[in-house]
């Protein structure tokens, strides 16, 4: 085998999806946000990959897992009440992707909806010059952002589409960002009247 560089993490890609639960007749005083996300990484050498998830009021289930293991997820859990959540898999030297995800609810305050947010830390760390992370954000339907921190690279307001000669309303805004290291992302929203 050759000798490969430092473990590092190369690439993450992600998409934030938020449901309007509290807006489509759920009597539900929340939203639902699917954070689904790809980890590329590179190891040296035979070793466990550990993730901490920051500590969230609003966490619901998160796991990690490889891609192509799908059956075979690490739930996050916690070792004790005052810590954050871990979760860790036992990797091979080569390269892998590995797959994050969590859901949580968000609940209005003033009728604003708020995100904040805090990707996973690795005990590997990312490669340097290299690294990049995407990011798509998908708002509910009639959601008008607020604010989005780090500002979006594109903003995109989708009024419908069409699907096997159906027109559909979505009425969704799109944000999506590419940066160079993990963000602290903060995402408000409120809800206009269709």
């Amino acid at each position: 085998m050759k000798n490969l560089t430092p473990s590092a993490i190369l690439k993450q890609d992600a998409i934030i999806f938020f449901y309007d639960h509290s807006h489509i007749g759920m009597n539900a005083a929340h939203d639902i946000v699917n954070i689904d996300s790809t980890i590329f990484l590179r190891l040296a050498e035979s070793q466990a990959v550990t993730y901490v998830l920051p500590q969230s009021e609003n966490a619901g289930r998160a796991f990690l897992r490889l891609v192509e293991q799908v059956g075979e997820r690490k739930e996050f859990s916690k070792v004790q009440d005052d810590r954050p959540m871990l979760a860790s898999l036992d990797l091979d030297p080569g390269n892998h992707h590995m797959k994050f995800f969590l859901q949580c609810d968000i609940k209005p305050v003033n009728g604003i909806y708020e995100l904040k947010f805090c990707f996973p830390e690795c005990n590997i760390g990312v490669g340097s010059e290299q690294y990049s992370i995407s990011i798509v954000v998908i708002l509910p339907s009639y959601a008008q952002l607020i604010s989005c921190d780090p500002p979006p690279c594109q903003e995109e307001t989708r009024l419908e589409s069409s699907l096997n000669n159906t027109t559909i309303a979505l009425r969704r805004t799109v944000l999506s960002m590419q940066l160079q290291e993990d963000p602290i992302l903060n995402i408000r929203y409120q809800y206009v009247t269709p």
